[in-house]
C-alpha cells in the first residue's frame, strides 16, 4: 500500500467499510489521524509495528479472526469502543502515548496485552471515573449505553505498565486474568470487576490507590487450581478490599502494604468448627489466613483478624497438628487445593499440644470472640454439679436437712455457686458450713467437742473440678469482653 500523503493526512475507513481479505498494515506509518470506525475485518487483521502519529478510533469495529497490534505505537489517543474481538487480540508490546478506552468491548479469544505501555489514562469502563470526571461514553457516537468491557477467555496484563488511571472498575473476566508483575503508577481500580477463574496479582506493583471494591473473584478449581494470588504485591498508597468476595482464600503471603488495607465486609470462606474435624488441614489454606491476619492487624480491623486467626488454627487440623500419636510413621500426602502435596510431620506426636488446645479454645468460646458461650457453658456446668451435690445428699436416705435448717435443694445450688464464683469472700465462710451439714451431716472432731461439716471425697474433688473448669470459663468469659471492646 502506498503512502497517504502528506504529513497530517488522515486515513479514514470508516462507516462499515469490510476488508475481505486480511488487512495487513504491518510496520505501516499513520502520519495523521486513523478513522477505522465500524470497520469490519472477517479475516482479521495485523497492525504489528505500525505507528499511529495522530489519533486512532476502532470504535464498533469488528474482528472477526486473529488481530495484532503487537508492538505497535499510539502517539496519541487510540479508542476501541464498543469493539468486537472474534478470535485473539494480541496488544503485546504496544505503546499508548495517549488516552487509550476499550469500553464496552468484548474480546471473545485471548486478550494479550503483556508488557503493553499506558502513559495516559487506560479504560476498560464505560462510567464515569470519580478521579477523571470524564464519561469514555460521552465520545461514543450512539445514544446506547455501553455495556461492560468483557474478556470471554484468558486475558493477560503480565509486567504491563499503567502511568496513570488504570480503570477496569465493572469489567468482566470469564476465566483468567493475568497481571503479574505489572505496575500500575497512577489509582488502579476495579471496583465491581468480575473474575470468573481468580486472577493472579502476583508481584504486582501499587504505586498509588488501588481499590476493589465490590469485586467478586470466582473459583473453579476444576478449571484452575490455583486461589487469587497478590503474592509478593506491594502498594505504596491506599488500598479497598471492601465488600470483595473471594470464593476461595486468596494467597496475600508476603505482600506488603504501606498503609493497611481496608478490609471491611470481605467475603472469605472460613474454616468452621465442624469441617476442621471432617477433613484433614491444610498447610498452605493456614498459611493464607495468616498472611490475610497480618494484614488485618496492619489495617486495625479487629474483627477480620479474629476472624482469620480462628481459620488459621483450624486449617491446621489433622495436618500438621495431628489428634492423636504418630510415633514417628509418615502419613499418607494430602493433596491441597494448589495441587502441593503435604506430608505428615515426623514426629512422636506432632503437632498434639497446639491441636487440643486449640480445640478446646475453639469449643469454649470460639478463639475467644464468644461471649453467650462461657455463660451458657458455666451455667450448664453449676446446674450439673447442683444436681449432683444434691444426688449425693440423697444417697444418704433422708429427705430434708440432716443437720441445721433450711432445704437440701437451696443448700446444693448455694454450695454450687460459691464453687463456681471462685471468688472469695462473697459470702461468709459458716454460710458454707451450714450447707455442708446440711447436705451431708456434721461430726466432732477428735480433737475438739465442736461439730464440722463432713465433706465426702467425692463432693470434695467434684467441687476442684468445678472450680478450676468455672475459672477457665470466667477467664473466657472476660477475654471476649476484651476483644469485643478493643480493651487494651
Amino acid at each position: 500500500m502506498g503512502r497517504l500523503g502528506a504529513k497530517n493526512a488522515k486515513a479514514d475507513f470508516c462507516w462499515l467499510l469490510i476488508f475481505a481479505e486480511k488487512a495487513d498494515f504491518a510496520n505501516y506509518r499513520f502520519p495523521g489521524p486513523a478513522d477505522f470506525t465500524r470497520s469490519q475485518f472477517p479475516n482479521g487483521a495485523t497492525f504489528e509495528h505500525a505507528e499511529f502519529s495522530g489519533e486512532a478510533d476502532f470504535s464498533r469495529s469488528g474482528f472477526g479472526n486473529d488481530v495484532r497490534f503487537a508492538r505497535a505505537t499510539f502517539a496519541s489517543s487510540a479508542r476501541f469502543l464498543d469493539s468486537t474481538f472474534k478470535r485473539d487480540a494480541n496488544f503485546a508490546l504496544a505503546k499508548f502515548g495517549g488516552k487509550a478506552t476499550f469500553a464496552g468491548s468484548t474480546f471473545s479469544g485471548e486478550a494479550n496485552f503483556a508488557s503493553a505501555q499506558f502513559t495516559d489514562e487506560v479504560s476498560f469502563c464505560p462510567l464515569t471515573s470519580p478521579r477523571t470526571g470524564d464519561r469514555s461514553q460521552t465520545e461514543h457516537r450512539s445514544a446506547e449505553p455501553l455495556q461492560p468491557t468483557k474478556f470471554l477467555d484468558h486475558a493477560t496484563f503480565e509486567k504491563t505498565c499503567f502511568a496513570t488511571l488504570a480503570n477496569f472498575e465493572g469489567a468482566q473476566f470469564a476465566k483468567s486474568a493475568a497481571f503479574g508483575g505489572a505496575e500500575f503508577s497512577g489509582p488502579a481500580d476495579f471496583d465491581g470487576t468480575c473474575f470468573g477463574w481468580g486472577a493472579s496479582f502476583w508481584e504486582v506493583r501499587f504505586k498509588g490507590y488501588g481499590t476493589f471494591r465490590r469485586a467478586r473473584f470466582k473459583y473453579t478449581p476444576e478449571m484452575n487450581p490455583y486461589p487469587t494470588q497478590f503474592l509478593a504485591a506491594k502498594c505504596q498508597g491506599g488500598f479497598n478490599l471492601e465488600e470483595a468476595t473471594f470464593e476461595e482464600v486468596p494467597n496475600f503471603d508476603q505482600a506488603h502494604f504501606e498503609e493497611g488495607p481496608r478490609l471491611d465486609h470481605i467475603r472469605i470462606p472460613h474454616q468452621s468448627f465442624l469441617d476442621s474435624l471432617k477433613t484433614p488441614g491444610n498447610p498452605e489454606r493456614s498459611a493464607r489466613y495468616r498472611a490475610l491476619k497480618r494484614l488485618a492487624a496492619q489495617g486495625h480491623d479487629h474483627d477480620s483478624e479474629q476472624r482469620f486467626f480462628a481459620s488459621e488454627l483450624r486449617s491446621r487440623r489433622g495436618n500438621p497438628d495431628r489428634p492423636w500419636p504418630t510415633f514417628g510413621r509418615q502419613e499418607t500426602p494430602v493433596r491441597t487445593t494448589d495441587e502441593t502435596p503435604t506430608h505428615g510431620v515426623d514426629g512422636i506426636w506432632p503437632g498434639g499440644a497446639s491441636y487440643w488446645v486449640g480445640f478446646f479454645y475453639d469449643l469454649f468460646s470460639n478463639f475467644g470472640r464468644s461471649i453467650t458461650r462461657p455463660i451458657f457453658l458455666w451455667l450448664l456446668t453449676t446446674s450439673i454439679a447442683a444436681a449432683a451435690y444434691l444426688g449425693r445428699h440423697c444417697l444418704l436416705g433422708k429427705p430434708g436437712c440432716i443437720d441445721g435448717q433450711g432445704s437440701p435443694l437451696g443448700s446444693a445450688v448455694y454450695l454450687a455457686l460459691r464453687k463456681g464464683l471462685i471468688f472469695p469472700g462473697l459470702s461468709p465462710d459458716q454460710k458454707l458450713d451450714e450447707a455442708y451439714a446440711c447436705l451431708f451431716g456434721t461430726k466432732v472432731p477428735f480433737t475438739g467437742s465442736q461439730h464440722i461439716p463432713i465433706i465426702p471425697n467425692s463432693v470434695t474433688y467434684l467441687g476442684i473440678g468445678q472450680t478450676l473448669f468455672s475459672g477457665v470459663l470466667i477467664f473466657l468469659f472476660f477475654l471476649a469482653i476484651r476483644n469485643q471492646f478493643r480493651i487494651k
